[in-house]
């Protein structure tokens, strides 16, 4: 699992560069973020970006997305 944050860019943008990440790092999933959304705030959204999908976390509470990406990780496995 990698972990990507990029500050400045549009959801496409995101994206591509998680999949870059995945490539360069050969991680199965790359866990993406905006800079802007996530630091210095008690929430976030992220996009959990594999080779062939993107699938988009809602804002909510870091707590409640940390236990969200655990679950999907888990059912990768």
């Amino acid at each position: 699992v990698g972990f990507k944050a990029e500050y400045g860019v549009g959801e496409e943008e995101l994206i591509a560069k998680a999949r870059d990440q995945i490539k360069k790092a050969r991680s199965n999933v790359v866990i993406a973020n905006k800079g802007e959304i996530a630091f210095g705030s008690e929430e976030n959204e992220v996009y959990l970006v594999t080779e062939d999908k993107a699938e988009k976390l809602p804002r909510m509470s870091k707590r409640e997305l940390a236990e969200k990406i655990w679950d999907r990780i888990v059912e990768m496995l």
